[in-house]
């Protein structure tokens, strides 16, 4: 097995700099319950199927909010604590809101088309954060080229089907759900020698 030492320090100083962002499994429940909301429509059933959809719907919630203390304990436990990096957070905040309000400009004022120019936006936003955050770079380009080409497909009927933002936002939550994934691995790989017990 050959390593790579210029990388493995790559590694690290990523780690070190992305620490908290790093923590997959802390918002995984809560994107899961996300994902599932976005993409089923209460609207779509009966009103009693409204009823126990609004209540699994809150149980979930509930549930999943109830989990990331406890999946944030986890990795204290296990990796220690790291002073948050706010420079990093409020970065990834900025670029995220303006992805957003460019897809909300395009929802807004871009007529009915066969594609979806909404969710070639966000694939684009994507794959330059991918760029960005190198470590990260494959689940960022997977999920980017696979919204880019899911958006480019033409689609025959009334508006593309990822141009309904609640099937985008349920799409997004599933991607950001293989990137919680991978960052938890990322970081396990980077720090398992760290781990008490090991």
């Amino acid at each position: 097995m050959q390593y790579h030492p210029v990388h493995d320090l790559e590694r690290v100083r990523f780690v070190t700099a992305h620490y908290e962002m790093l923590q997959g499994l802390v918002v995984l429940p809560l994107l899961t319950v996300l994902g599932v909301l976005f993409v089923v429509d209460p609207r779509s059933g009966s009103q009693g199927d409204a009823v126990i959809w609004w209540g699994m719907a809150t149980v979930g919630l509930m549930a999943a909010l109830a989990a990331i203390p406890v999946l944030s304990g986890y990795y204290r436990r296990r990796y220690g604590a790291v002073r948050a990096q706010r420079e990093q957070g409020r970065s990834a905040l900025v670029a995220t809101g303006v992805v957003f309000a460019a897809v909300a400009v395009l929802h807004k004022f871009t007529p009915v088309l066969p594609f979806s120019p909404e969710a070639v936006a966000v694939g684009a936003g994507v794959l330059v954060a991918g760029r960005r955050l190198r470590p990260l770079a494959p689940p960022f380009l997977l999920t980017g080229v696979a919204l880019i080409v899911g958006g480019l497909l033409p689609f025959q009927g009334a508006g593309h089907p990822l141009s309904d933002l609640s099937i985008l936002l349920g799409v997004c939550c599933g991607a950001a759900v293989l990137l919680g994934v991978w960052s938890h691995l990322l970081l396990r790989r980077v720090l398992g020698g760290n781990e008490s017990g090991e």
